[in-house]
């Protein structure tokens, strides 16, 4: 018998094209929270959730995962503010589990479906869906004030990709691939630890990176 984080890491790679571009069309607009909620507040609501494909965090939540993330950026001297908000934001699209999405459209891996042709770029082509593409829709609609830079939503959107055939790549994603998956990932994959609660300190940090790029209400 399968363990729970194989099984969702089977559905979450056998999920097909058709099913992807479905659930693309279901959440496009989904709204968990309301319109009068905070970006801090979302992070924060990522104490609900547990990534049960990750064997590594256990029962620890994303939100602890996050912190733990930005710890680790800031014990290294990481200073680039979007570099650090993507450390505390990438898995904020887990609380499409908050509305009792199945694990495998949230949770797992991601892998390339489909692409129309060589080089074309991944936005060009269909990945299997999960809370980046969700997470990455939702940055796109909930803050239109909000001037959020080309690598952060790219980082959103493909951190959990793996298995890449470069044939596919874009210039651009080449570039991007250099620090997502060289740099980024390590402090992503590196730093979990289900024993590991960052200090209050770290989350009060945090929370003034968050509020500084997202000072109003936003729609979530």
């Amino acid at each position: 018998m399968l363990k729970i984080s194989e099984s969702i890491d089977v559905g979450h790679r056998e999920m097909s094209i058709e099913n992807v571009l479905r659930k693309r069309r279901e959440h496009a607009g989904t709204v968990i929270f309301g319109s009068n909620i905070t970006m801090w507040q979302v992070v924060e609501k990522l104490a609900l959730t547990v990534d049960r494909s990750d064997a590594a965090l256990g029962t620890t939540s994303q939100f602890v995962h996050s912190l733990q993330v930005y710890e680790a950026m800031l014990a290294n001297n990481k200073t680039e503010e979007w570099y650090l908000l993507l450390g505390i934001l990438h898995d904020v699209g887990k609380t499409l589990s908050l509305t009792g999405e199945d694990d495998f459209y949230v949770d797992g891996s991601n892998l390339i479906l489909s692409c129309p042709a060589e080089h074309s770029g991944l936005d060009a082509c269909v990945v299997t869906y999960s809370h980046d593409e969700f997470g990455y829709q939702k940055f796109l609609e909930c803050c239109p004030g909000v001037d959020l830079p080309e690598e952060f939503l790219y980082g959103v959107r493909y951190h959990s990709l793996h298995s890449v055939d470069p044939r596919w790549l874009s210039e651009k994603d080449v570039q991007n691939f250099a620090w997502l998956f060289d740099d980024f990932t390590v402090y992503d994959h590196g730093t979990k630890n289900g024993l590991n609660t960052p200090p209050l300190e770290v989350m009060f940090s945090a929370k003034r990176l968050v509020d500084k790029w997202f000072p109003d209400p936003i729609v979530w």
